[in-house]
């Protein structure tokens, strides 16, 4: 019985690893196709805005907008997240640069993920309400 268990989690470990593996490849690969002339080269987009994956996620964007998600950020994230909860992350991170600041300063008034997140966090129908003093 335990030896049936285990043969289960592995096999489902390495269906959703592939998933989510695939998926976020994709999403490098259109990040690094610039579809703007003058934004540089494969894999050397100046701003993902211009790339495919901007490109798609701004067009995918007013359709989500009567449900809240009127960034393009957002909306990506939301499609992917159609694939697996955890591509949602991957592409946010992805989109915003999360690991490296951005010292050229052509995002520099757009902020951070989470200076991004802060105005939504004491919303209390999402249910990520600050606790009262």
């Amino acid at each position: 019985m335990r030896m049936v268990t285990l043969m289960r989690l592995w096999g489902f470990i390495r269906g959703a690893s592939v998933i989510i593996i695939s998926t976020i490849t994709a999403l490098w690969l259109l990040q690094g196709i610039p579809v703007v002339a003058g934004t540089g080269g494969f894999a050397h987009v100046d701003d993902v805005h211009d790339s495919a994956y901007g490109m798609l996620a701004d067009a995918a964007a007013p359709v989500f907008a009567p449900a809240g998600f009127d960034d393009w950020h957002a909306s990506a994230a939301l499609i992917t997240g159609f694939v697996a909860k955890e591509v949602v992350i991957g592409s946010m991170s992805q989109s915003y640069h999360a690991d490296e600041p951005d010292e050229s300063g052509q995002n520099a008034d757009k902020g951070t993920f989470g200076q991004n997140c802060a105005p939504h966090s004491n919303n209390p129908r999402m249910g990520m309400a600050k606790p009262r003093p």
